[in-house]
């Protein structure tokens, strides 16, 4: 169950870090783009000198990229409480994605001491924000009564709520 617990989490982080790749791609300056192009060749060492000025700035794209490279030890030496330092920078800021990688942190105690309670709120904050991967862990934890009583009208709300905020691709409804 660890194992898998752990293959989970390490899909879940590199879809988040492969869905912001490639948008950022698309729609950001030159020195973002720089850094994409670094990534997905796998220097991630130029990849993280172009996020870390970036992250300086404020970019929250580039804050929740550069912590995934400290997260993994990629391009940088590895430090959970540095990645999850920069993850919370964004999600103070409302980003969604940054906000479910906190509650991340705070279930599991990577870089932080672990707090079910801080968890369940910075979780609440990002399926607030219709972000689907937190709706379904909300969801998730409703249903299974994880850090939080069990409830399973809950469960369903969540879990339908992500449903209705998936985008729908190849697929008649």
């Amino acid at each position: 169950m660890k194992q898998l617990r752990k293959l989970l989490k390490r899909v879940l982080i590199w879809s988040v870090a492969a869905i912001l790749l490639l948008t950022a791609a698309k729609i950001l300056p030159d020195r973002q783009n720089a850094a994409v192009r670094a990534f997905a060749k796998g220097d991630y060492t130029t990849a993280a000198k172009f996020w870390t000025r970036l992250a300086r700035s404020g970019d929250q794209k580039a804050q929740i990229n550069l912590g995934l490279l400290y997260s993994r030890g990629e391009g940088v030496k590895q430090d959970l409480g540095k990645a999850h330092e920069l993850f919370l920078s964004a999600a103070e800021n409302g980003n969604p994605v940054a906000q479910y990688l906190v509650a991340h942190d705070y279930a599991v105690g990577a870089g932080v001491t672990p707090s079910p309670k801080v968890s369940l709120m910075w979780l609440r904050e990002a399926a607030d924000q219709d972000y689907p991967p937190a709706q379904i862990a909300l969801g998730r934890r409703y249903m299974t009564g994880e850090g939080v009583p069990q409830d399973l009208g809950q469960a369903d709300y969540w879990l339908r709520r992500a449903e209705e905020t998936l985008p729908v691709t190849g697929v008649e409804k």
